[in-house]
């Protein structure tokens, strides 16, 4: 089963936690995109939370090929899903780098 597939199935908001394990990057990372509003989120007080359908729409935009370059994004590996930790159309390499940031 996909990445959007189920977030799209979930019914509660998702936690930071549980974001950054599904995206495979640290919590540290997922609240400086959310201070930078680099990603949809609900704050509530000191409370972060992710709706999980605005979030499945985020990823198929950040997803998306670029236009221009010819290529499409390879299918999300979802061998880890037991895990809980998946990768996104982002390299390992970029990752890291977005995570040193």
């Amino acid at each position: 089963m996909s990445i959007l597939r189920k977030l799209r199935e979930c019914t509660e908001p998702l936690t930071v936690k549980r974001v950054a394990d599904l995206l495979d990057v640290s919590e540290a990372t997922i609240q400086r995109w959310v201070r930078n509003r680099e990603i949809p989120a609900i704050r509530i007080a000191d409370t972060i939370r992710f709706d999980p359908g605005t979030l499945a729409d985020w990823l198929e935009r950040f997803s998306a090929p670029a236009s221009g370059t010819g290529s499409q994004p390879s299918e999300p590996n979802t061998n880890g899903c037991k895990q809980g930790k998946f990768e996104i159309s982002l390299s390992r390499e970029e990752a890291k780098q977005e995570e040193r940031r």
